[in-house]
């Protein structure tokens, strides 16, 4: 009997050191839905996407976050928002930060980039160069770092890996009604 106990202990102490070495979960904003592209150059006065994506190697069913927008008066705050993977998801924002629930579980198993939010932004002149779009901690859930939930009711902390930066603004162009009918 000892034997068989001491081998259920062992066995559910490595289940959980294998669980939480297994758990990693990192997470950042970029300027795709699949992770890839931490900079982005976007067009003046053009509305343009900015992803909150999480890897890990568990299931997600959430994640909770304060998301930073530049507080630069030459970029638009974010707005719009589309929460989790299929964009059917639920944001209750509180003082600390956003609660995103998905509807559905998601699967982040092998670092396969988990959608977690899309923002919508635009930029108004190149004085938005060198801002940053980042996710920080929701304090009111974990005072240190972004947290997920998992598909079977874990809470798992997530490092911040990645801030987007608007490295350059395309100017757009304009033409006078004059330089227009001069074309006729």
């Amino acid at each position: 009997m000892l034997k068989r106990t001491m081998t259920a202990v062992l066995a559910i102490t490595l289940m959980v050191t294998a669980g939480s070495a297994m758990a990693q979960c990192v997470i950042g904003v970029y300027a795709d839905a699949a992770g890839t592209q931490s900079a982005i150059e976007p067009v003046q006065f053009q509305e343009f996407s900015v992803f909150v994506v999480l890897r890990n190697e568990a299931s997600v069913e959430g994640a909770s976050y304060l998301f930073e927008s530049p507080a630069n008066p030459s970029v638009q705050p974010v707005y719009n928002g589309l929460w989790g993977p299929d964009g059917l998801g639920l944001n209750i924002v509180t003082p600390g930060g956003s609660n995103i629930g998905f509807s559905t579980c998601a699967i982040g198993f092998g670092g396969l980039p988990v959608l977690v939010a899309e923002y919508k932004s635009r930029v108004f002149d190149a004085g938005a160069v060198g801002a940053l779009y980042r996710v920080l901690p929701n304090v009111d859930e974990d005072p240190n770092f972004p947290v997920h939930a998992t598909c079977n009711g874990f809470i798992l902390q997530c490092e911040n890996t990645q801030d987007l930066e608007i490295t350059g603004v395309i100017a757009t162009t304009s033409k006078s009604f004059g330089a227009v009918k001069s074309l006729y």
